[in-house]
């Protein structure tokens, strides 16, 4: 399907995740702790039911990244 089919269906363009939730949202009557709650641990989309990828390895911060990360969140709180 082209995406003007797909947008003139209903459907927009939002990340895999995002629509895993919103599916995940649906299946529990649209509560979020609910979700949180859910115990169908057989469906596919379980481990991703909270909008992150529980798979994906978080990434090693060097010394130097986390002083930039500091000073650039020092940078907002004065902002």
């Amino acid at each position: 399907m082209e995406i003007s089919e797909l947008t003139a269906l209903g459907h927009e363009n939002k990340g895999m995740l995002r629509a895993v939730r919103a599916n995940c949202l649906e299946c529990c009557c649209g509560s979020a702790p609910e979700v949180a709650l859910c115990q169908l641990t057989a469906c596919p989309l379980w481990p991703y039911r909270r909008g992150t990828n529980p798979f994906r390895k978080k990434p090693a911060l060097t010394p130097e990244h986390k002083a930039a990360l500091t000073a650039r969140l020092a940078g907002r709180r004065e902002a």
